[in-house]
């Protein structure tokens, strides 16, 4: 169809999560999913045992993407996101757990005039990592504590663009 791009990409990486795609979060959230609830990705690319040895992650993710203009106004698109980080390495006591995240989303852009853009983001994201070994609850006297292995979220964004 005029007008349409579609896009897919893989990336692949050890001890450099940064450049494996991964869908860690919505606009640079820094490992947290989107409403930061659950438990965070172990983003790094190694970690000390502090026993002299490395803990080291190995990431891969895979995003598609399709764009398609509906009039010489409107643009929408559609993309999803998927990836896997996995540490080996790792002691008795680590708190570095494995993950998987996918993201799924829309975007529409509104362009009325030349070099004025009305944007509208949505976006679903899902976390889920491991319990580390190294996770002991917290125990208090009448506080219990379990492991949150999900968190999941929505977020939007609406942004409007002037260029002179």
């Amino acid at each position: 169809m005029p007008g349409t791009v579609i896009g897919l990409t893989g990336a692949y990486s050890r001890n450099a999560v940064w450049y494996s795609g991964i869908p860690d979060g919505i606009w640079g959230d820094g490992g947290q999913a989107i409403n930061g609830n659950g438990q965070g990705m172990a983003i790094g690319d190694a970690f000390s045992n502090g026993n002299g040895t490395w803990a080291t992650p190995t990431a891969w993710s895979v995003t598609g993407w399709a764009q398609t203009s509906i009039s010489p106004t409107v643009t929408l698109g559609l993309e999803g996101s998927y990836g896997q980080l996995n540490w080996s390495g790792q002691n008795a006591v680590s708190l570095l757990s494995n993950s998987k995240s996918f993201l799924i989303g829309g975007v529409a852009h509104y362009d009325p005039v030349k070099n004025l853009d009305f944007e509208l983001e949505i976006f679903y994201q899902s976390t889920t990592t491991a319990q580390p070994t190294g996770y002991i609850p917290a125990v208090a006297p009448g506080v219990t504590s379990s492991w949150m292995s999900r968190s999941n979220g929505f977020t939007g964004r609406f942004e409007v663009t002037r260029s002179f």
